[in-house]
């Protein structure tokens, strides 16, 4: 299956959407904090990144606009969590999901974005499902 790093400076939420990736046949890796994340999305590689927005050392957009300029990573999609509204959000991620999430929200937003021949856009110019409307 993925490789998948999920970065969320609340180690409950990293816990469940881990177990939620894991359940579903993935490899997991977490981190705490922003800074941690782009050193290990830039070591990895990872299929998916999963970035919460509000973490110390580094906010997910800014982890998110750095993987973009990093030319190896492009080819990782980014998944940004988030409590604020995603039309107000301006990160260049592929999909974002708005708090709170369920464990089968992510599998199947992840599972949908695996199958997306072209990762590293942004959300807003994105033909895709921007909002977990669409999961059910």
């Amino acid at each position: 299956m993925a490789t998948i790093v999920i970065a969320d400076d609340d180690p409950d939420a990293a816990d469940l959407v881990a177990y939620a990736f894991e359940g579903a046949g993935h490899s997991v890796r977490t981190v705490l904090d922003g800074a941690s994340a782009l050193r290990l999305i830039t070591q990895l590689q990872p299929d998916i990144a999963v970035l919460d927005q509000n973490m110390p050392r580094m906010t997910g957009s800014e982890v998110a606009s750095a993987v973009r300029a990093h030319s190896p990573v492009l080819t990782t999609r980014i998944l940004m969590i988030t409590g604020r509204s995603e039309r107000t959000m301006t990160a260049p991620v592929d999909r974002f999901l708005s708090k709170p999430v369920t464990p089968r929200q992510l599998t199947l937003v992840v599972a949908d974005m695996l199958q997306d021949p072209a990762p590293g856009g942004t959300a807003a110019d994105s033909p895709r499902k921007e909002h977990d409307d669409d999961v059910r």
